[in-house]
């Protein structure tokens, strides 16, 4: 059986929030397109509900395709499709990839100067 191919995401969704806080999110399209949302938990939402509702933001601003979403904790994401994404537990997840940068490369890309 072939494998399925996973698409490159043109959106992310990043949550924010716990099940004390309630759940809270932003979004944006990969071509830089406006931040949507505000990242506020709100009191008795649901990471599912937030997922959801970051989704339809999107496609409402006429976006479709695949989107990362990544949990609050930033350790995990999950790409699918805006057009049917899951519930938060059943989203597929993966490790979230990290990045390590340090301080004298951002003190030089602030400067405009190039690390070798």
């Amino acid at each position: 059986m072939a494998s399925k191919k996973t698409a490159t995401p043109v959106a992310e969704i990043c949550l924010y929030g716990n099940r004390s806080t309630g759940a809270g999110w932003l979004a944006i399209h990969s071509l830089g397109a406006r931040l949507l949302g505000d990242g506020e938990p709100v009191a008795g939402r649901s990471f599912t509900e937030a997922t959801w509702i970051a989704a339809r933001a999107l496609t409402e601003a006429g976006w479709s395709g695949a989107v990362a979403i990544y949990e609050p904790g930033g350790e995990r994401m999950a790409i699918c499709d805006l057009a049917s994404v899951p519930s938060y537990g059943s989203l597929p997840w993966q490790p979230a990839a990290h990045y390590e940068v340090s301080e004298a490369a951002i003190v030089a890309a602030a400067a405009g100067v190039s690390l070798p």
